[in-house]
């Protein structure tokens, strides 16, 4: 039996053989194509062909094989534990480290992973005898360091994935990588290299993998996250948009990102609305670590605070764990030395994302004014200003506007105190600029004239200004015209 590269033809090879009855053929295209099978098929219908399939020939069971096994009813072999071969002990570590990452525990899953052979080994550049299984252990490392809140060692795993050379039919392992690097750097990181992510991902060949539909969402995640923050609030109706089931186990990003970009966008009664439909779901238990512990209870202290509430005190047990959100919310309640004691400690951490430090800085400026000291926390809003995001600005124009007010006024390269403007606000605006009517501009976006001046009336307000020709003014100076 020769090697089929197409995962179609894969897929198409395995229901030939079952339809035919030929189990043992069956058994040897599993061992030798594993992940084609996997990624290729409905689960459903691979659990039914193990189940029913023949015993593959010795010289064929490979890591592939015991990998499949572990993710079906099947289950691990009766002796797995105590094999030999150290490459299938690696397995039957990794099979239990992914147990604890499906089950809300990235943080014990990842201190398994770091020790196996399989993720630590260095990545082959030219032929992969594992056939991807490699590449695809190293990539679930970066999901699951990911998870842990660990997003230089993710980037690091994710990278390292790429080096392995992948057939045509697992192509879709490259854009996996590329989507999730693009995630953290656009929630933590760069906003540059989030594009280049981006960019890079959409490159890669589409397959026929069920992967490139979750792969696609994901792709929808960042290119909201990358909109311009004038845009955010049509970004937030964007991810609004998206169902909840489709953003399987990366759903706490989802819900950062949502919260960021209704933060950015002030619509705050939306943001109230989703955090409390992802609460509702019990997505995670208490004993839940890393990201998807934290992120729930995180969101929701930091939306009662900018709302005035009091936040649960369940929420704050959990959200003070992470030093920047324990440092504001220390500062809220009026302990702004330790505020600032907690915002500082993680100043000299190594391999800082920019946007992390952005926003620990930005607490450490509302941490240092708060308890009367004006030039560190003038020192802090300097060093944050070049690379400053709409989330941390948007955040100290809520916790502390006079302090924010007097950036604009003092510190070089601060923004200026503005509203998001949407997309269609813009439009607007242009049209107006180009002199053209209500009605004019109604048939041009395909609306109502009342939509028109709908949107007229949200520009005079948030530029305030009171007529047509000072709105274009403003426009023009904000560099939207």
């Amino acid at each position: 039996m020769t090697d089929v590269a197409d995962m179609t033809d894969v897929v198409e090879t395995a229901r030939a053989a079952m339809r035919r009855g030929d189990g043992d053929a069956f058994a040897v295209l599993l061992s030798r194509h594993p992940l084609e099978l996997w990624f290729g098929m409905h689960s459903s219908e691979l659990q039914m062909m193990a189940d029913h399939g023949g015993e593959a020939d010795p010289e064929w069971v490979d890591p592939g094989t015991l990998m499949l096994q572990m993710m079906t009813p099947r289950g691990l072999p009766v002796d797995a534990a105590d094999t030999g071969d150290p490459v299938q002990r690696d397995m039957v570590a990794f099979a239990r480290a992914a147990g604890l990452r499906l089950n809300g525990d990235p943080v014990g899953a990842l201190k398994i992973l770091r020790d196996l052979e399989v993720i630590r080994a260095p990545a082959i550049h030219l032929v992969d005898p594992s056939r991807g299984l490699r590449a695809f252990a190293v990539l679930q490392a970066g999901v699951t360091a990911m998870l842990a809140g660990e997003f230089t060692a993710a980037l690091a795993m994710f990278d390292k994935s790429l080096v392995y050379p992948t057939s045509p039919a697992l192509a879709f392992f490259n854009r996996d990588a590329h989507l999730r690097s693009a995630i953290i750097h656009a929630l933590h990181g760069d906003r540059a290299q989030a594009q280049a992510r981006c960019e890079a991902a959409q490159a890669v060949p589409r397959t026929s993998s069920w992967a490139e539909d979750l792969l696609d969402v994901d792709e929808r995640l960042v290119c909201a996250l990358l909109r311009p923050d004038i845009e955010a609030e049509e970004a937030f109706g964007e991810l609004l948009a998206i169902p909840i089931p489709a953003m399987h186990e990366l759903w706490p990003f989802y819900v950062t990102a949502t919260h960021r970009l209704g933060v950015i966008s002030g619509q705050r009664g939306a943001l109230r609305a989703r955090i409390d439909q992802f609460d509702a779901m019990g997505l995670i238990g208490a004993e839940g670590t890393g990201i998807p512990g934290v992120t729930l209870p995180a969101v929701r202290m930091i939306d009662a605070i900018l709302a005035g509430e009091a936040p649960r005190d369940e929420d704050i047990a959990v959200a003070t764990r992470v030093s920047v959100l324990g440092a504001l919310w220390a500062t809220v309640t009026g302990d702004a030395d330790r505020g600032a004691e907690l915002a500082e400690a993680g100043a000299d951490r190594p391999w800082v994302l920019p946007q992390t430090e952005n926003l620990r800085l930005v607490v450490a400026a509302f941490a240092h004014d708060a308890r009367g000291d004006a030039a560190a926390a003038h020192e802090a809003l300097t060093r944050a200003a070049p690379h400053i995001d709409g989330f941390a600005y948007a955040l100290l124009n809520s916790v502390a506007p006079a302090l924010s007010a007097r950036a604009a006024l003092t510190v070089e390269g601060w923004p200026a105190p503005t509203v998001a403007v949407s997309a269609r606000e813009v439009e607007v605006l242009a049209a107006l600029a180009q002199g053209a009517t209500r009605t004019e501009i109604a048939q041009r976006l395909f609306v109502s004239v009342n939509t028109v001046k709908s949107h007229q009336r949200s520009l005079y307000r948030k530029f305030e200004v009171n007529t047509k020709a000072d709105a274009i003014r403003e426009g023009h100076r904000r560099g939207l015209l």
